[in-house]
């Protein structure tokens, strides 16, 4: 799991709990964390407190083809764009019917990174 660094309280994850950063030169030296019936808890160190969240997954970006072909679904995942546009143009060579039957659309997507 990573982890990412808050500096505002507005970067807390949490729902339900209010956060506070005591900050003192540019530094967080104490959390003060609040719930709906106004209890808190403060945590503070002499020296400097760093307070992280979990960090969002790292993504990157794709390009989905999808949509049907004669009835049946596509959804493929490519590294480029020319590379999904050739895929749709080889599905729609196979096909010799009219074009009704073809509906593939290319949107660019974040997918996590593995």
């Amino acid at each position: 799991m990573n982890w990412t660094r808050i500096k505002k309280e507005s970067e807390c994850p949490l729902s339900g709990i209010a956060l506070e950063l005591e900050n003192r030169d540019g530094s967080t030296y104490g959390v003060v964390l609040r719930d709906h019936t106004g209890n808190m808890l403060r945590v503070t160190a002499t020296y400097g407190i760093d307070v992280f969240r979990v960090a969002p997954p790292a993504t990157e970006k794709r390009w989905r083809l999808s949509g049907t072909v004669i009835g049946l679904a596509v959804d493929e995942l490519f590294d480029s764009v020319y590379e999904a546009d050739r895929r749709r143009d080889a599905l729609a060579a196979t096909i010799s019917v009219g074009n009704d039957t073809i509906t593939l659309q290319i949107d660019p997507v974040e997918v996590p990174v593995e």
